[in-house]
């Protein structure tokens, strides 16, 4: 597991190692320098490039982050690098930006304005992108693998539009990789919001990021993530001891499926394992009921019952047999049956295909208001339903008396919680937290980066595996599926969305992995049932 900082986060546990554990401003700068510094090194080796070609360009803002370029600039060249320093500050440098600025001129380095750096021949060429018929302009680009720029215009604290001559330096370094140059990013490429991942107007598009301590938020949430290239984490001293506070959001990086699903008792017999109802599908809708009911069956639940629509009996026993079944007739009240199923059974799971009839509402509400089940899993027209039902004030009930996830996409919180899709997508942690809290229920919230939250439970998750070969049709039938057979196994509400999110998406990356030679645009959503296996054995 790893935190994910905000801005504001990072800035704290910064302050507190320096004014409270003791460990100097300069200190920290040093190894953030010499961690940019091995990375270009890293860089200059793998392709290659000689020591009489290497050119680094350092593009330094007048904060920490552009002091962190100009030292690492400064360790490259004691390693025989040339390096062209820019400064955008021509103002009297302040703080570490002046130290830094000092050390070099005392080293006899030439530091150089934005604007008269911009006329130099390698910036200038790289720019314009030369003319490849001379070998001259052509070797001062970076088509030689020559040049790498050090991107430290703007840190992980920016809160504002990158305008004006700032935007112009960041449009110049785009040009330079545009041209073959390499491009690191000191921390977050300039630009990008370290909270949010947002786009403040220009962006750097960096090929590798090289942070410090911890990730931020910024690497991981689209659109930033585009941005950020290979993100490399480096300690330079600052830890978890320095965190006055626990972080709002982690990531799962190293832990294997063993570390976050419950053991599986060698005594235990199907009971054991839980009884699952799925309610799902309606008149031809047969996929869905049987996708969630198959996820769920591979990913442990010991018995699975689907309650759907007569028409689907066939479909779901030849495909299924080892799934029981219930069915009802449009001619007919099931309210007696259903009853009797949720008696039976430990955990359900309601949504997938059934439809936003006022039949289906009666059954949501039978379901939300039942005392016989432990648990409830809600996904798609379910989720439509508590909005346009007004069926909140029975969600929070029921999340008040035994756990509940429901597992929207974008589309269907935004419908949810009342918020618009595009105002979601600027801080979509900050509202899937906001309403797990208010009504007592985990949410998994699908996207790109997929956010689960729990009422009172910090940090929150965000889940970094998978690839856009799950926006498919079906995808979310799976993952409702297991969401549902690991809180039938014992598991608690938000531990279980989160192993179910992590685990769906490492089926898709092996789906697609050299080994199953698959394509992101083959996969289908019953491709992932078929390696819930192996991708659980693997991951």
């Amino acid at each position: 597991m790893q935190y994910l900082l905000s801005s504001e986060e990072m800035s704290r546990a910064d302050l507190y190692t320096q004014e409270v554990i003791g460990i100097p401003s300069l200190v920290l700068m040093e190894r953030a320098a010499l961690a940019v510094a091995d990375a270009v090194s890293d860089h200059f080796e793998k392709n290659e490039v000689q020591n009489e070609v290497r050119l680094a360009i350092a593009f330094a803002g007048s904060g920490n982050n552009g002091a962190d370029a100009l030292a690492a600039g400064r360790i490259l060249e004691e390693r025989g690098c040339r390096v062209i320093y820019i400064v955008m500050d021509v103002k009297e440098p302040k703080g570490s930006s002046k130290v830094q600025r000092s050390i070099l001129s005392r080293l006899d380095a030439k530091v150089l304005p934005y604007e008269e750096a911009r006329l130099t021949e390698p910036v200038r060429s790289g720019i314009a992108a030369g003319d490849e018929s001379d070998p001259k302009a052509v070797e001062s680009t970076g088509r030689a693998a020559g040049i790498v720029v050090i991107d430290g215009l703007f840190g992980t604290g920016l809160g504002r539009e990158v305008t004006g001559r700032y935007a112009e330096a960041v449009r110049d370094i785009n040009r330079l990789k545009e041209n073959g140059a390499f491009v690191v990013s000191v921390d977050i490429p300039s630009g990008i919001s370290g909270s949010t991942g947002q786009v403040m107007g220009e962006a750097v598009r960096a090929d590798l990021t090289v942070t410090f301590a911890f990730y931020k938020k910024g690497h991981f949430l689209y659109p930033g993530c585009e941005y950020c290239g290979n993100t490399v984490l480096r300690k330079i001293g600052i830890t978890e001891r320095s965190l006055e506070d626990t972080p709002s959001l982690f990531i799962y990086d190293t832990e294997k499926a063993e570390d976050l699903l419950p053991a599986r008792k060698a005594s235990g017999n199907k009971g054991t394992f839980g009884k699952l109802l799925v309610i799902a599908g309606s008149v031809n809708v047969a996929g869905a009921a049987l996708m969630c009911a198959e996820s769920a069956l591979r990913c442990g639940a010991g018995m699975v019952k689907v309650f759907t629509e007569e028409g689907n009996r066939s479909i779901i026993q030849t495909a299924l047999p080892e799934a029981m079944m219930d069915t009802w007739t449009e001619e007919e009240d099931p309210s007696g049956r259903l009853d009797a199923d949720l008696a039976w059974a430990d955990i359900a799971l309601i949504g997938p295909g059934i439809g936003k009839t006022k039949r289906m509402a009666g059954i949501l509400k039978t379901v939300l208001t039942s005392d016989r089940i432990r648990g409830l899993v809600m996904d798609a027209d379910a989720i439509r339903l508590i909005a346009e039902e007004d069926l909140y004030g029975l969600l929070k009930e029921a999340g008040l008396r035994m756990p509940v996830i429901l597992t929207p996409h974008l589309a269907e919180f935004s419908a949810l919680s009342g918020v618009p899709v595009r105002e979601l997508a600027k801080n979509l942690p900050s509202y899937v937290k906001d309403f797990a809290d208010r009504h007592h229920c985990v949410i998994l919230c699908k996207d790109a980066r997929s956010v689960a939250a729990g009422p009172g439970i910090l940090p929150m998750y965000l889940n970094v595996s998978g690839n856009s070969g799950l926006a498919k049709a079906g995808s979310g039938d799976v993952l409702a599926g297991m969401c549902a057979a690991f809180l039938s196994q014992g598991m608690e509400a938000f531990p279980a969305a989160c192993a179910a999110s992590w685990l769906h998406g490492k089926a898709a990356e092996l789906l697609t992995s050299e080994a199953c030679q698959g394509t992101l645009r083959s996969l289908i959503a019953t491709d992932l049932i078929k390696v819930m296996d192996s991708s659980i054995r693997k991951a």
